[in-house]
């Protein structure tokens, strides 16, 4: 046999033998006579080995500034100035797509001063705003919130709206202006 040959002969034993090995501690495992900590409940099977680019979208149709938003989201006096100390509510539509018949959505937030420093920054990633089965290829939530503000408040300030479908692995990001005044004469 040539040197060829018999490497080709040592790689294919080696790879039975890492098989072999494999399905020994596998069937050891499952039989529980070895026992494993688990540290992350997320399944081996459920893990992409490929990455690949999902399909679907996440889009922010419509998004307002409101005095107020009623609990049947009608938004009150679409307003970008406010007085500083209120209250400030924002109302958004969002189109997503769904993924497996899922949709899942987290929103994020962060506020900036006039000069670009974030003064407050949601994060909820783990936290989903919306978790639910659909049988629509997708489907349009409305979604409200609101910024606290303190009367030494003033000036003006951007709301990075983001918005994120982890199922489609796909996020969106809205910036809009608003305006916080003294409520001082």
């Amino acid at each position: 046999m040539n040197n060829q040959g018999k490497l080709a002969v040592q790689i294919l034993v080696v790879l039975v033998i890492i098989v072999l090995t494999s399905t020994l501690v596998m069937l050891l495992i499952n039989s529980g006579a070895i026992k494993i900590k688990n540290t992350d409940t997320t399944s081996v099977l459920n893990t992409e080995f490929i990455p690949y680019s999902r399909e679907g979208s996440v889009v922010i149709k419509e998004f307002k500034f409101c005095e107020y938003v009623s609990s049947n989201y009608s938004c009150i006096n679409e307003t970008n100035d406010f007085t500083a100390g209120n209250t400030v509510y924002f109302y958004f539509v969002v189109d997503s797509s769904a993924y497996n018949g899922e949709i899942k959505l987290v929103e994020n937030y962060k506020v900036k001063s006039a000069n670009g420093t974030v003064i407050l920054d949601v994060d909820t990633t783990k936290s989903y705003n919306l978790n639910l089965k659909s049988k629509n290829k997708a489907e349009t939530f409305i979604f409200k919130d609101y910024l606290f503000t303190y009367p030494e408040d003033i000036g003006n300030y951007t709301l990075d709206l983001i918005v994120y479908n982890p199922l489609l692995e796909k996020k969106t990001t809205l910036s809009k202006k608003f305006t916080l005044f003294s409520n001082e004469p």
